[in-house]
């Protein structure tokens, strides 16, 4: 029997025979654990890359989401601005900016803000973002949103804020008819229509409570928050302002009265133009009129370039709690036709009263009333009334806290910018500053 061969250190042959077995295991184990570090090591990997591709992918997402929504939100406060309803501005503006960047127009939401010192439309643009890795980690998609606001204000024709009163309210009994063309109504307060009332406009806006038994075109009205007063305070005349006022007339005060067929600017206390007057021309230029102007009977009124400023008894110095206030009443079944100044600092301001003066304005004559420029009135209340005979054309912005309308006649209102007092806001721009 033969024994195994004997190394020369005296170790068996076979066992060093068996060493290339246990280093082959040996390598094989630890490429075993090379390729499980490389596979953890990979999917690590793969993680990074995904999350900074799904971290790009949806920055860029966001971004166009912004630039979206802030072209939607301009979009729409431009149409609104300009004398589209919401509606009618997101279909005209918000849709085709939507479509234009491919993002479908249901991922668009969006609301009215009332931020207590503007009112604001707010546009959200929501983006379903695909990730493309995520699966790894438990997810598939995410949604990247961005939101943007702009201002919106009313543009309008018959505009009812009440800034210092509370009747703030716009009511119509009987059956008159205001009808409003190329711009909007707005009241600050209610709406209230009653009988065989009429009233239209190119859209009808309301903060307070509607009652409607009447006709209301369009209908409804549309319910919105509370808007600042649309037309911006004019500075009110003083002995130094405007530049000129001397070539109006003369030092400052200079005392005014009627006298025979035609008046001057000045100041006036009060005066009455009845039947026996016949027809009366104004001269351009500023009256400042501290009483009652009343206009009544048979007697026709005309004036071109002239501003009707009505104010308390203390002009030219500051009012006084004691003051008594102007005031102004068209009545009788004359003819009057009055235009404003077509140039300096009141151009397009035909009747300006303080907003400090409460006393009502009334424009109830069953003859012709035909006025073209702005009536600024923030606190009366403005009466409207006439019979069917009876022609009433205002060419104006009409700012007044609250207007009555009775009787049966037919009151137009028709918009026209060039012709009224913006304050150098043209329609377009007429924005919160």
């Amino acid at each position: 029997m033969s024994l195994p061969p004997v190394h020369d250190s005296g170790h068996s042959m076979a066992v060093h025979a068996s060493r290339p077995h246990l280093i082959n295991a040996r390598r094989q184990g630890m490429r075993g654990q090379s390729m499980v570090i490389f596979a953890m090591t990979s999917l690590i990997l793969i993680g990074v890359v995904g999350l900074s591709v799904n971290t790009g992918w949806g920055t860029i997402q966001r971004e166009s989401a912004q630039s979206t929504a802030d072209a939607v939100a301009l979009g729409i406060a431009y149409g609104f601005n300009n004398g589209d309803n919401l509606t009618v501005a997101t279909s005209k503006y918000a849709a085709p900016i939507m479509q234009a960047n491919g993002i479908p127009t249901s991922d668009l939401t969006t609301k009215l803000v009332n931020t207590g010192t503007a009112v604001e439309i707010q546009a959200t643009v929501s983006i379903g973002v695909t990730s493309f890795f995520s699966a790894a980690f438990g997810g598939k998609s995410f949604t990247s949103a961005a939101t943007a606001e702009a201002p919106l204000t009313i543009q309008c024709g018959l505009c009812v804020d009440g800034t210092v009163n509370d009747s703030s309210d716009l009511e119509e009994s009987g059956n008159p008819n205001i009808a409003v063309s190329g711009t909007n109504i707005y009241t600050a307060g209610n709406l209230s229509v009653g009988g065989s009332a009429m009233i239209s406009a190119q859209n009808i806006f309301v903060s307070g409570s509607t009652s409607v038994s009447g006709q209301v075109n369009p209908s409804p009205p549309i319910t919105v928050p509370p808007f600042p007063n649309p037309v911006a305070q004019p500075p009110p005349p003083t002995c130094s302002y405007p530049s000129g006022w001397d070539s109006y007339y003369g030092d400052c005060p200079s005392v005014a009265s009627v006298s025979g067929s035609t008046m001057n600017p000045g100041v006036y206390s009060s005066f009455t133009l009845n039947g026996s007057a016949g027809t009366v021309t104004m001269n351009p230029g500023i009256y400042v009129i501290t009483g009652n102007m009343k206009v009544s009977s048979t007697t026709n009124l005309t004036g071109s370039g002239v501003m009707l400023y009505f104010t308390c008894s203390n002009f030219p110095n500051p009012c006084s709690s004691s003051s008594s206030w102007g005031s102004l009443t068209i009545e009788g079944s004359g003819n009057i036709n009055l235009t404003p100044p077509t140039s300096g600092p009141y151009q397009g301001l035909l009747i300006y009263q303080d907003p400090s003066d409460t006393q009502d304005l009334y424009l109830t004559g069953g003859g012709t009333l035909s006025l073209t420029g702005t009536i600024y009135a923030p606190s009366s209340t403005l009466h409207l009334q006439g019979n069917s005979g009876a022609t009433t054309s205002l060419n104006s912005i009409i700012d007044v806290g609250g207007v009555t309308a009775k009787g049966s006649g037919t009151i137009t209102v028709s918009y026209n910018e060039s012709a009224n007092y913006v304050n150098g806001i043209t329609k377009s721009e007429w924005l919160y500053q």
